[in-house]
């Protein structure tokens, strides 16, 4: 199956799976090409778009297949935030914090939510979404990097929650001992909040893990730069699982879902954390006994103050610690930290601190990253009759599409025809003879169509960045605002108000339908032809990859009709119709006022946001129908008023009429191209900027 059709049948088998499980949400898929995993976009209150990345560097050991899985299985857990995630509550707790605070405050929000939906999957659905899920999970944590590769201890401690979350094994080597610290004193809380139902609760229990750490991060905040670089680099972790939280569900589930083995962890690990630590309290207390009578035993409690910066019930804010949930002593785990930092820190080279030599104490819940990649290894779940499902699924849906395209063309087999009239027409109304162009060179026209293709990949790659870029950047497309969704680093850096995001939705920017009008007059012939010729083909590939809708016409006048229209590629972008461009050739004369009125009436016709017409010439207009009047008039008018409802781009080749007669045309919106290998540049550049203006 060719790739963009399998990528148009899965992304539609998803959106069907979506929608009849979100009921009065109609759910699109985008396939995304960049450094994110997954996130989802709220298009309106009955419609989102989960973007899922097509490939990502987690996949480059997976076989085809296995993608398949992977890629649903982050749908599956985009899925699962539309259906159990409560943002509101959460923005509504980050605007009582400053902005720092809120910061560190989403990282615990974030790294609780995503296991915490996932414990429930099996009570929203079962099937392939539940067990490439499963899978998706497991395969990220065994291409993740260890905790040690971070490059501070809240950083490490985060990471290391999040492994703890995902599996229930912390993957690495502790580097931070204080990291590990308030790691066993937060993980029992951890492992509370991914159980529990609640949406808020979950919530609650972020921000009491934040207050515990508050000695951890405290001072960081404060180093501006440092904190943002942090964030940075917490962000990029958090983005491999997907972590972008959008959904506004006020539903509940039910907290009696069946255990996972990750969770089977997570409660062994938790069980002996509490029990070292109970049994450490204890023999603290009998050593308090035997020296608290006199003047040394306070020494003794005052000295282990002042090394732990708090006693065994409270943190550095008197807050207390012990919830039932962290361990019981903070002093023993202070000075324990303390001790195994003196014995583990050692210098090496250049002055940096040396781990290589250290030994930690045996845990049961921290493994080499060896080890837990086979860990990983063995628990990863997935099936022959898994990837079968999956594939069959987007042949069917590859067959419903196909199906409804044929009766979708067999009811518009004839070309639309539109009544164009102006005030320039004023003797008669002008004849126009629309015609398909079709192979008749027995399949010739696919060998050379592929042959250009090759030889345009550049261009088309270029094009086909830049336009994924444009239409679906959510952070570039974001609009400051004093609510919406939390910017965590724009509120660290304390310069405004506006800390939130109301994010322009990509879907509304990619809600895109063009119409590519090329002039195909005799002046267009020779080098023009074939450079027009390029710009079809590179402009088609690239919007078909995009998965924008568009036509493409060329356009020439009196030669058996006042205008003569060659439909080479309609909406339903055959690739037979994209293979008829390698046909294109110049000849006659070009009426481009009545052109641009029929492109635009043909555009109108589009149900997206954002029309976008293209017209490819060489400038001047000259056909019968003017009777030896200017056509800049007409072409001026025409252009004017399509400009009312869309976009109007002029794309002007070769040296036939200057900038200034363009510009007098176009206005801003035109580009002037000499030199062919700057016009894919030239078209991205000047798109962005009208995107942007929207």
């Amino acid at each position: 199956m060719d790739e963009r059709v399998k990528q148009r049948a899965f992304a539609s088998s998803l959106g069907r799976t979506g929608s009849s499980l979100l009921k009065t949400v109609h759910v699109g898929v985008n396939w995304l090409f960049g450094d994110d995993l997954g996130y989802t976009s709220m298009g309106s209150r009955n419609s989102c778009i989960v973007n899922v990345a097509w490939d990502h560097k987690v996949m480059e050991d997976l076989s085809e297949e296995e993608k398949d899985a992977l890629r649903t299985g982050v749908f599956a857990h985009e899925l699962l935030h539309q259906l159990l995630t409560n943002f509101s509550y959460t923005n509504r707790c980050t605007e009582k914090m400053s902005r720092a605070e809120a910061g560190i405050f989403m990282q615990f929000a974030n790294t609780i939510e995503d296991p915490a939906i996932e414990y429930f999957a099996d009570q929203c659905f079962g099937g392939r979404l539940l067990e490439s899920l499963r899978f998706s999970i497991k395969h990220i944590y065994k291409v993740s990097p260890g905790i040690e590769h971070s490059s501070s201890a809240f950083g490490q401690l985060i990471n290391a929650l999040i492994n703890f979350g995902d599996m229930g094994l912390v993957k690495g080597k502790w580097t931070f001992p204080e990291a590990k610290e308030y790691f066993i004193k937060v993980a029992p809380i951890y492992n509370e909040a991914i159980t529990t139902a609640n949406s808020q609760k979950r919530i609650d229990y972020a921000k009491e893990c934040m207050e515990i750490t508050r000695p951890l991060w405290e001072e960081l905040v404060k180093e501006q730069e440092f904190f943002e670089k942090l964030m940075e680099e917490l962000a990029e972790f958090l983005k491999r699982n997907g972590a972008h939280i959008m959904a506004n569900s006020e539903d509940e589930m039910d907290s009696s879902s069946s255990g996972s083995k990750a969770q089977a962890k997570r409660n062994s690990a938790v069980a002996k954390m509490k029990s070292k630590s109970s049994e450490k309290s204890e023999d603290e207390d009998k050593e308090g006994e035997g020296d608290g009578e006199g003047e040394d035993g306070k020494e003794s409690e005052e000295e282990a103050k002042n090394e732990g910066g708090s006693s065994d019930a409270e943190n550095g804010n008197g807050e207390s610690l012990d919830k039932g949930k962290a361990g019981k002593s903070s002093e023993g785990q202070s000075s324990d930290s303390k001790q195994e930092s003196d014995g583990k820190r050692q210098e090496g080279e250049g002055g940096k601190i040396d781990y290589s030599d250290s030994s930690d104490d045996e845990d049961d819940f921290t493994a080499s990253e060896e080890v837990a990649n086979e860990e990983a290894d063995d628990t990863v779940e997935i099936s022959d009759e898994l990837l079968d499902d999956i594939e069959e699924s987007i042949k069917t849906e590859a067959t419903r599409m196909e199906k409804s395209e044929k009766s979708e063309e067999a009811k518009t087999d004839e070309l639309p025809d539109f009544d164009i009239t102006s005030p320039n027409f004023k003797r008669r109304t002008p004849s126009c003879k629309n015609r398909r162009i079709k192979d008749t060179t027995g399949g010739h026209m696919s060998q050379m169509y592929a042959e250009a293709v090759r030889a345009y990949q550049p261009e088309i790659k270029n094009l086909t960045k830049t336009l994924n870029k444009i239409f679906q950047a959510d952070k570039e497309q974001s609009v400051a605002a004093t609510s919406g969704d939390y910017n965590i680093i724009r509120g660290s850096l304390g310069t405004t108000a506006r800390v939130f995001d109301r994010r322009r939705d990509p879907a509304k920017l990619k809600d895109a339908a063009v119409v590519l009008l090329v002039d195909l007059s005799g002046s267009m012939s020779g080098r023009k032809e074939a450079q027009a010729r390029k710009t079809a083909i590179t402009m088609a590939e690239a919007l078909t990859a995009c998965h924008i809708p568009y036509y493409i016409i060329g356009f020439h006048a009196d030669c058996g009709a006042d205008a003569v229209h060659d439909h080479y590629v309609t909406w339903a972008n055959k690739k037979s119709d994209r293979e008829s461009l390698i046909s294109m050739y110049a000849a006659d004369n070009n009426f481009d006022g009545y052109s641009i009125r029929y492109a635009a009436e043909l555009l109108k016709t589009r149900q997206e946001d954002n029309k976008i017409l293209f017209v490819i010439s060489d400038g001047q207009p000259a056909c019968y129908s003017y009777d030896g009047r200017t056509g800049i008039a007409d072409t001026i008018d025409a252009i004017k008023v399509a400009r009312k409802q869309m976009t109007v781009f002029g794309i002007a080749v070769g040296r036939s009429c200057g900038p200034t007669l363009l510009q007098q045309m176009y206005g801003k919106d035109f580009i002037f191209v000499e030199d062919e290998r700057l016009l894919t540049n030239m078209l991205c550049k000047k798109l962005a900027k009208v995107i942007a203006k929207k």
